[in-house]
């Protein structure tokens, strides 16, 4: 999000998307809208707690996944999840994610166990 006072960009009634917001917004341009803060999600707990050094459960790390993918984390959240994930690894083993798309819409993540030598 850019907030800016720059009256040459947009009104004060406007609101001005990047292309790819825009694209995701799905709606012509000049539609009326509603902003309010976006609720965080339910899977932000398990980054916590991963940032407090706790092992994450498959689930845990597929809601984040399913999140993530949805959009649903602002990139604040996002860098919490990074870090949280590349300072406290666990135990020897790693989670690996690998990403397949099954349709245009469809998004689906699945976590494997990697050892630390593994490709």
């Amino acid at each position: 999000m850019l907030i800016t006072d720059d009256d040459t960009l947009v009104a004060q009634d406007e609101i001005g998307l990047s292309e790819p917001a825009f694209r995701r917004f799905a709606q012509a341009a000049g539609t009326l809208v509603t902003v309010r803060p976006a609720a965080p999600p339910e899977s932000l707990e398990a980054v916590r707690a991963k940032i407090h050094g706790r092992t994450l459960s498959q689930a845990e790390i597929g809601a984040i996944i399913t999140d993530l993918a949805h959009y649903r984390y602002s990139d604040m959240e996002i860098a919490a999840f990074l870090i949280g994930t590349a300072s406290f690894i666990t135990n020897p083993n790693f989670c690996k994610f690998e990403y397949f798309c099954e349709g245009p819409s469809t998004q689906r993540w699945r976590v494997l166990p990697v050892g630390q030598h593994s490709a």
